[in-house]
């Protein structure tokens, strides 16, 4: 999204000489007068910058620098002087740094991306969530039309293409769609529960939504009476953290620093972990310096920062 003829038609011929290698080849190449920075952050939120092997994030970070050094490499060239970054005999290039960052938490990738797109590609919100969502019995939006004739069904998801109408009386009301990672369903909030729920709708994080179908000849809506925040519901009912990693993670190696965060968040959930080696699985339960239990209060900032560990998600709640 965002990205007009003009500068895609900039992008197809400086491509037309070769495939790109990373974003210092593409700034140097592409016509900086037709391609500008909104361009640029669209395409990296999208993640049409993955193939060169640096996260999205390192390159967010580094773009204004990146930018610099390539508009001042064109405006050299456009008025023929020797360039401040190459002797006259070279074609001067953009150094290339690596910051080593990791990558954004996956829900804010997964957020630009759908920014960039309208639509996730390389996972869904949800994804992280699905431990949770099976111990709070919930259902997918697939299983709706089956389960219609219940009296009060529990979905989780994350609200897109939120609208908010009035009523003939005047009173607001709002319509959205309802996605997970099996489809969507179009949902209704009436006024009544709109009231409720109008802070939780507007903040953009997975929910679950309790209500009934009501299903037609032309289609199925999802009349909601109560919407909860996921991750609220989660932190508030969990009794157990739970750490699933490989032989890969190098947990030994990260263990002080885990322990660090851990300590940081500390609660009244007992951390225990899973290394799984090979066809083996290990169970571990976390203990500090004392020897005492490794308990945490659980939170959304507590997953992503052992996230930014691991370089996944990694923890959940029980």
């Amino acid at each position: 999204k965002g990205i007009g003829d003009k500068a895609i038609e900039a992008i197809i011929a400086a491509r037309a000489k070769g495939s790109f290698i990373d974003l210092e080849d593409f700034v140097e190449r592409v016509d900086l007068h037709a391609v500008n920075r909104r361009v640029f952050e669209s395409l990296i939120k999208c993640g049409a910058f993955d193939a060169s092997g640096a996260t999205r994030r390192e390159l967010f970070e580094r773009l204004d620098d990146v930018l610099r050094f390539g508009q001042s490499l064109q405006r050299s060239d456009d008025t023929n002087q020797i360039s401040l970054f190459g002797g006259s005999g070279q074609k001067a290039t953009i150094p290339r740094r690596s910051g080593n960052r990791p990558e954004w938490p996956v829900n804010q990738k997964l957020a630009f991306e759908r920014e960039a797109l309208g639509f996730y590609i390389s996972g869904h919100p949800l994804e992280k969530f699905k431990r949770d969502l099976k111990r709070l019995g919930v259902i997918n939006t697939s299983d709706i039309l089956a389960k219609a004739k219940q009296p009060e069904l529990r979905v989780g998801g994350v609200i897109t293409a939120l609208k908010l109408k009035n009523t003939k009386k005047g009173d607001r009301y709002a319509s959205f769609m309802l996605e997970d990672y099996t489809g969507s369903v179009e949902a209704i909030a009436w006024p009544d529960t709109y009231k409720q729920v109008a802070h939780i709708l507007a903040a953009d994080d997975p929910v679950i939504c309790s209500g009934r179908a009501n299903v037609s000849e032309e289609r199925c809506t999802f009349i909601v009476n109560k919407v909860e925040s996921l991750v609220a519901l989660r932190d508030r009912s969990a009794t157990q953290g739970l750490l699933m990693l490989t032989g890969n993670d190098n947990f030994e190696d990260r263990l002080d620093a885990l322990l660090s965060v851990l300590q940081k968040h500390a609660g009244a959930c007992p951390v225990k972990v899973k290394v799984e080696i090979d066809d083996a699985e290990v169970s571990l339960v976390l203990r500090d310096r004392s020897q005492a239990t490794v308990a945490v209060a659980p939170s959304e900032a507590l997953c992503e920062e052992v996230e930014q560990l691991f370089g996944r998600p990694v923890l959940s709640f029980f």
